[in-house]
């Protein structure tokens, strides 16, 4: 505790220290620098226990906000001194009420002297008195909606009730003490400061209108402010109660629209309105309304609708009356001049009668509501005219649709068809019920659906004009017909589509007739290829035949004089041997001779040469016979003969494109024979399908190597493997003849057989190889031709083909 150093010690001790009253010092910040002792023993502290408190420590916590106000006002010298009832803690722990006087003393520094006394027990019922009548008061302030305050004469706040904290967003210690500039701003500040001087000049009541921006919301507020005087007359600041009127202003303002609004369209409505009172006067009319009376609308009020259009009066009073009465609304009259003038032109309008009440539900006048229908009821009777001639019209389109020896239909743009006519019906043999929508599709044959829905979609997208395109109906009885489409599109008003109208021409007969020619063309083509091809085998068949038997006649003449020969030559070596033995020593001239010819090694190497010779002309009796067996020209008809045979012919012809060359690499045969029993068959023609497959497989492992590196051909040599199988469950017999090339797609396989298809460069390939192929496995011999191939795993074609042929197959 800090002290005051007095001038005289003993006069402090004996005034302030035992004086019989409460005192004590308290500095500017609210620490204590002073108490006497019967201040501590008023509260039963000792001198120590006051230094780490303060005055707000012991005082009551409903009365310390009082008491820092109090405090503010004496430091700002707003006043000099504040007594006050109040509350203090004691050391009990109980509060005890007590009379506390403030005064500001003038010093260095300068303090606040406090003077306490304890509450007699009149005092104390006085003041309980008083205190319920403030607590009532204060409950009362808090309770009101509106917001309640009181401020100095520097703005300062003194007082807020509970609805102004919760308006400000604010405690109570934020508010008390605090100007409206340092809560509100300087801008909105001085407004409110501004507002307070006007009511301290007049010293009257005054009411503002003040706009605050609080917290990003601007919000309205209706403030009544007045002076308040102390018990002595002097003036001490302002109250005020403050009403939030924003939600109102806002309903004004909206009130003021809507009327404005329904003024506007009151006056600019495109249709007649007015308001009667109950004794049938203009109370408002619009200018529509006014015009078609054709008056201004300031003559029509306060006028009876009598003085106003007496020619009609007669005729709508009555009906006016009613509403009146009844409180029911006559809606949608129809009135025509027809009924009241005798115009070449009658106008005629459709009107409205309804009530109009007030607040309580009486009924206080009538509004009347009229739309001219003359334009509408012309346009209406014309528009009957034109769908009566668009009825007649469309029926006659119908008519001769339905008798139309074409198909017709409607569709719109997405392709959803909305009309078919019977000959439709007939060429896709369905109703025309299952034709709308998209049903008419599904009678597209399955293989023309996907393209015709591509074209037509195309059609639509870039708005073609004009369309037709050639395709198939699948009737429901399996029967086709073929329909020429055309369609033209009908147009909106802004040139775009909004449907196609279609025909379609049965073309079946013409399609039926160009499919028979296309179809005997293409045969006459295979028959003229295949005679072409059978004419050139038959020539190389002759050929081979001549060669071989021209070859063959000099080598068995070779061949059979070789025997001879040997025997010819060892009786001659034998008597050379005979000669060596009994002359021994030859003459000189002999002995150069056998020099001259080496004898030793002619007599060593003779034999060898003719067994040379024989093994040379035994070859060339093979190849003849191979050449022969190729032909088979003395085999044309079907004999039994050994397939393994006619296969190992042919790869001897082939030999040359086998074997090792060094622009290519040789190409190995891997046999896998069974035993087969003999086979009726045409050998030649057999011999001809070998001879076009293994052609076929060497051109595709030449092609193949060419793209392949070194090291790719010796990592995966070509092979081609010939294997033969006996099925003894279904008597045939099969060969497999399978290549290690590059193979083939699925869209060249499944051609491979089609006359004149070819994958080989023009000029290399005639396409009639496979062709004629299947038709002399397939046709000549009641067998099977099959190709399996996929890319990158070479190809292999499977030959099947009965023991023996029937007569059927033959």
């Amino acid at each position: 505790m800090q002290t005051l150093e007095p001038k005289d010690n003993s006069r402090f001790e004996a005034s302030f220290l035992r004086a019989p009253i409460g005192l004590f010092h308290l500095s500017l910040d609210g620490k204590w620098l002073e108490v006497n002792s019967y201040f501590c023993e008023l509260l039963g502290y000792q001198r120590e226990d006051f230094t780490p408190l303060s005055l707000m420590a012991i005082a009551h916590p409903e009365e310390r906000e009082e008491i820092q106000a109090a405090i503010h006002q004496l430091q700002t010298k707003q006043s000099t001194n504040y007594q006050k009832n109040l509350r203090l803690l004691t050391t009990q722990n109980t509060f005890i009420q007590i009379s506390l006087t403030l005064s500001w003393i003038e010093d260095t520094p300068a303090y606040l002297l406090g003077i306490v006394r304890e509450l007699t027990p009149q005092e104390l019922e006085q003041n309980s008195e008083n205190e319920l009548e403030k607590d009532l008061l204060k409950t009362l302030i808090d309770t009101i909606g509106d917001i309640a305050f009181v401020k100095d004469m520097q703005g300062r706040f003194l007082f807020i009730n509970q609805a102004g904290l919760r308006g400000i967003n604010k405690t109570l210690e934020e508010i008390i003490g605090k100007t409206d500039i340092e809560l509100f701003g300087s801008e909105l500040g001085e407004i409110l400061i501004e507002n307070d001087r006007q009511v301290f000049a007049s010293e009257k009541l005054h009411e503002f209108e003040e706009i605050v921006d609080f917290e990003g919301e601007r919000r309205i507020f209706l403030t009544q402010k007045n002076i308040y005087r102390d018990r002595q007359g002097n003036l001490k600041g302002t109250l005020g109660i403050t009403k939030d009127i924003t939600e109102r202003k806002h309903l004004e303002q909206e009130v003021l629209l809507q009327q404005q609004q329904f003024n506007d369209f009151f006056n600019a409505a495109p249709v007649g309105m007015l308001i009667l009172d109950r004794q049938l006067k203009y109370v408002r009319i619009n200018p529509l309304a006014a015009a078609v009376h054709g008056l201004p609308m300031a003559e029509h009020i306060g006028k009876q609708v009598k003085d106003i259009v007496p020619h009609i009066a007669p005729l709508i009073e009555p009906l006016y009356r009613q509403v009146l009465e009844t409180g029911q609304a006559i809606l949608n009259l129809e009135v025509s001049e027809e009924s009241f003038t005798q115009s070449d032109n009658p106008r005629s309008w459709e009107v409205s009668y309804f009530p109009l009440q007030d607040e309580t539900g009486t009924i206080t006048g009538l509004g009347v509501v009229g739309i001219e229908t003359t334009e509408q009821k012309a346009a209406l009777r014309e528009r009957k005219r034109a769908e009566e001639a668009l009825r007649a019209s469309e029926q006659r389109y119908q008519n001769l649709a339905q008798l139309s020896p074409v198909g017709i239909f409607q569709t719109l743009i997405d392709g959803e068809c909305i009309y078919a006519n019977e000959r439709t019906c007939y060429l896709t043999g369905r109703t025309a019920e299952e034709l709308l929508g998209g049903g008419w599709m599904n009678a597209i044959h399955p293989d023309d659906r996907e393209r015709m829905i591509q074209e037509w979609q195309k059609a639509a997208s870039e708005q073609n004009y004009h369309y037709q395109c050639e395709y198939r109906f699948l009737r429901p009885n399996g029967e086709i017909c073929w329909v020429l489409c055309q369609t033209l599109p009908e147009l909106e008003a802004d040139g775009t589509i909004k449907s196609y109208v279609g025909t379609l021409t049965d073309i079946s007969a013409h399609k039926n007739a160009e499919q028979a020619i296309q179809k005997a063309l293409e045969e006459l083509q295979q028959t003229q290829a295949q005679l072409i091809q059978s004419e050139k085998m038959s020539s190389l068949g002759q050929l081979v035949a001549g060669v071989a038997h021209e070859i063959n006649n000099p080598v068995n003449f070779i061949y059979g004089n070789l025997a001879p020969a040997r025997e010819y030559t060892s009786d001659l070596l034998e008597l050379l041997h005979s000669y060596q033995t009994t002359y021994p020593n030859p003459s000189p001239e002999i002995l150069d001779q056998i020099e001259e010819i080496d004898l030793e090694f002619l007599i060593e190497d003779l034999p060898r040469l003719l067994s040379s010779m024989e093994v040379g002309a035994d070859r060339i009796r093979q190849i003849v016979l191979s050449l022969r067996n190729f032909s088979r020209l003395d085999e044309a008809e079907m004999k039994a003969v050994d397939i393994h045979e006619g296969i190992d012919s042919t790869l001897l012809i082939l030999q040359n494109r086998l074997k090792f060359k060094a622009d290519r690499p040789a190409i190995a045969i891997l046999k896998d024979y069974s035993r087969l029993p003999r086979i009726e068959c045409y050998a030649g023609q057999l011999n001809q399908v070998f001879m076009n497959i293994l052609t076929n497989a060497i051109d595709a492992l030449e092609e193949y190597n060419k793209q392949r590196s070194l090291a790719e051909i010796q990592a995966n040599p070509s092979t081609i493997q010939i294997t033969t199988h006996h099925l003894l469950e279904t008597a045939r017999v099969a060969i497999s003849i399978k290549d290690n090339g590059p193979g083939m797609s699925e869209s060249v396989r499944s051609r491979l057989f089609n006359p004149f298809f070819t994958t080989k460069p023009v000029g290399q390939g005639t396409g009639l190889g496979l062709a004629i192929s299947h038709q002399i496995i397939v046709e000549k011999h009641g067998g099977s031709l099959q190709c399996t191939s996929q890319l990158g795993q070479g190809s292999e074609f499977r030959i099947e083909i009965p023991l023996r042929q029937t007569p059927i197959a033959n």
